[in-house]
């Protein structure tokens, strides 16, 4: 937040906040907790993996003024403010296969059932006088 102070009576202040974040997550065949035996060499593997990426910021516009009259006062503060975020993920889950870490983050394809694909991305946005 920066203060600029304009006379006695008034001031400004203004703040920026600004986030931003992504992250990637894989369970490798081997690793992964969901693993069934059919029969030999014979197993179903159920391997998600995903990415996801958040932006945000805000915006913040704070004017104060205050007058004294003798033993009374009148204080009066107004606010402007605007903000953003986004935010998008994907998972992909794939199964049939036999697991190995060979297969690596992009062996999703290998699995002989075709990949299931989730995707949900967000927007928000908003603004206020106050």
């Amino acid at each position: 937040m920066k203060l600029y102070v304009l006379t006695a009576a008034l001031t400004f202040l203004v703040g920026v906040a600004q986030a931003e974040s992504s992250s990637c997550s894989f369970s490798s065949p081997a690793g992964t907790t969901q693993i069934q035996v059919l029969e030999m060499n014979q197993f179903v593997v159920h391997t998600p993996r995903g990415n996801q990426t958040v932006y945000s910021w805000q915006w913040d516009n704070i004017l104060r003024w205050n007058k004294k009259f003798g033993k009374h006062s009148i204080e009066a503060t107004f606010l402007a403010n605007s903000e953003k975020f986004q935010s998008w993920n994907t998972t992909i889950q794939a199964e049939n296969f036999a697991p190995s870490d060979n297969l690596g983050y992009n062996g999703i394809q290998f699995a002989t059932l075709p990949p299931v694909i989730n995707s949900d991305d967000q927007y928000e946005t908003g603004d206020a006088l106050m």
